[in-house]
């Protein structure tokens, strides 16, 4: 199996057809993952949100509260995103939509 996927990704016809159906998808994603996410704060009830959750997270487990979380981090672009939002909250948005891999999109909606 290792073998067949090192020879079809030297293989470019493949990645002409590849690239752009991952793109095409991960674009999707983001968009589903966002909406998910407005459902599960605005929704009634007790949202199940997992510490760090703010963020993309594109691990294949489910996520729990044993992960270490980067606070620092979060709090920095906390802050960047409050500042950018209270200054032109249309522009930060409009910016954020056209960088949907930034997690301060997902982080802005929770």
């Amino acid at each position: 199996m290792q073998n067949f996927v090192e020879q079809i990704l030297k293989h470019q016809p493949f990645l002409d057809t590849l690239v752009p159906f991952v793109k095409k998808v991960a674009h999707l994603a983001v968009s589903y993952s966002l909406g998910q996410t407005l459902l599960k704060v605005t929704a009634p009830g007790i949202p199940d949100v997992y510490q760090g959750s703010e963020y993309w997270d594109l691990s294949m487990v489910d996520p729990d509260n044993r992960r270490p979380v980067d606070y620092q981090e979060r709090m920095t672009m906390l802050k960047s995103v409050e500042n950018d939002y209270a200054q032109d909250p249309l522009r930060l948005i409009e910016k954020l939509c056209h960088d949907l891999n930034n997690p301060a999109i997902k982080l802005l909606l929770c």
